[in-house]
């Protein structure tokens, strides 16, 4: 068994949570290996999407990974409705440069 993954868990949420551990990684190794994607065109930082992609990063690997906080608030901004709501909000950002 996977950690993060209960047995018990539905399929669907099992499947989320993988997707969400794949744009994690994703995410973590784009911003590493090619930080031109969070720059302007003048080649500034873009600090809006700059922040939506690694809040999408950080609730897609703790969601993937089976992180349970124990505030409920914190769980919520932790999960894969999260990671995906952020990166639905760095894409905006990143379209409206």
């Amino acid at each position: 068994m996977q950690p993060g993954f209960d047995a018990d868990a539905p399929k669907a949420e099992q499947g989320f949570r993988r997707l969400a551990l794949l744009s994690g990684v994703v995410l973590a190794v784009l911003l590493m290996g090619h930080p031109e994607v969070a720059r302007n065109r003048w080649g500034d930082p873009d600090w809006p999407s700059l922040v939506c992609l690694l809040a999408a990063m950080g609730a897609g690997l703790s969601s993937g990974l089976g992180v349970r906080p124990r505030r409920p608030w914190l769980e919520s901004l932790l999960s894969s409705g999260a990671c995906l709501a952020w990166l639905i909000l760095a894409l905006v950002c990143l379209l409206a440069r």
